[in-house]
């Protein structure tokens, strides 16, 4: 069975995340989060199986606004550990945790 990617999401942007939809080149998976975040959300995801590496967009899912964010290049397929993506204001920053 295929599991996705393991992700976690370091909510660095001080507002309460209710979902957060990523999109690794033209796959998308939606993250929902059960009571919000201001910490990690985290959950599996789909990605493409080749053709790498691919572009990443987020978009933030709040109580009050979506907000669209862009992200370092995803360039890892079956990988044997985590991804972190750390969400700030100047966008999402990628990082390969093991």
């Amino acid at each position: 069975m295929d599991w996705g990617h393991h992700f976690n999401f370091d909510n660095r942007l001080g507002i309460e995340i209710d979902s957060l939809e990523i999109a690794v080149g033209d796959v998308k998976t939606i993250i929902h989060v059960d009571f919000g975040s201001i910490g990690t959300l985290e959950g599996n995801i789909d990605v493409p199986k080749n053709a790498y590496p691919h572009k990443v967009i987020l978009k933030l899912f709040t109580a009050k606004k979506t907000m669209i964010l862009n992200a370092d290049s995803f360039n890892c397929y079956n990988c044997d550990g985590y991804h972190q993506y750390t969400l700030k204001e100047t966008g999402a920053e990628y990082k390969f945790l093991n």
